[in-house]
């Protein structure tokens, strides 16, 4: 079973004000999340290093850190949550795994080249990151 729902994430901390009642949600850890997320070239989540800087996890798997890919075609190293620890079937393919659907149908690859980068980058992450998956690819090999 794939992934069929993809979303890119920044996560900042800091200074930021909201008042639910009148829909109002401003400050600058907001401004840095939504710039963050603009830049990606990935479906994951990325955290500002003033946020990673206040997450206590007792497990170092869940964050990561990733040469995130940018809009820019170049990469920077970010915390990230690593999503690969959420249970699923392994993979062993490292390309064209990830469910890919254009008006109703099944495709191997997108039209849409910028939204093709954005899941072969997706994909080379689970397969950089994910321990179940590479144990299972290294288990065939013997």
């Amino acid at each position: 079973n794939t992934p069929h729902y993809r979303y890119r994430v920044g996560i900042s901390y800091g200074e930021f004000y909201h008042n639910k009642s009148k829909n109002i949600y401003v400050g600058k850890a907001l401004v840095e999340a939504s710039e963050l997320e603009k830049i990606q070239q990935w479906s994951g989540a990325s955290l500002t290093n003033k946020a990673a800087e206040k997450i206590v996890s007792p497990e170092s798997s869940v964050l990561v850190d990733y040469n995130v890919p940018l809009k820019n075609s170049e990469k920077r190293k970010y915390k990230v949550i690593n999503w690969t620890q959420a249970n699923h079937h392994p993979t062993l393919e490292k390309q064209n795994w990830m469910y890919r659907e254009e008006n109703g149908n099944k495709v191997n690859t997108y039209s849409d080249s910028d939204v093709e980068q954005k899941i072969l980058n997706t994909e080379q992450f689970h397969f950089d990151k994910c321990s179940k998956c590479r144990n299972a690819r290294k288990n065939m090999m013997s």
